[in-house]
C-alpha cells in the first residue's frame, strides 16, 4: 500500500478502520458519550497521550484512561458491526 493510501486508514486495537468510517463512529459516540468521543479524537487524530488528553480537558488521568477503554471498545464494536 502507497503511503498516501496509508494515511486513510487509522488503527485502533490492532486493526485498520477506514477514516471515514471511524468519523461516522466518531459522531455516533459523541452523542452517547461526548468525552470518550473528544478522547478517541484527541488519541487517534492527535497522536497525544492519556497525560495530555487529561490536561487539554481539564479531567484526572483516571478519567482518560476510562473514557478511552470504553471509546477503544465501543469503536471496536460500532466498526466491526458496520463491516458486517
Amino acid at each position: 500500500m502507497r503511503a498516501s493510501e496509508d494515511a486513510e486508514w487509522v488503527t485502533v486495537l490492532d486493526r485498520r478502520y477506514d477514516v471515514l468510517d471511524l468519523e461516522d463512529a466518531l459522531t455516533e459516540l459523541e452523542r452517547i458519550d461526548p468525552l470518550a468521543a473528544e478522547t478517541a479524537s484527541m488519541r487517534l487524530f492527535g497522536g497525544l497521550g492519556v497525560a495530555e488528553c487529561a490536561e487539554g480537558l481539564a479531567v484526572s488521568t483516571r478519567t482518560i484512561e476510562r473514557r478511552w477503554r470504553f471509546a477503544r471498545s465501543w469503536l471496536v464494536a460500532e466498526l466491526t458491526e458496520d463491516a458486517r
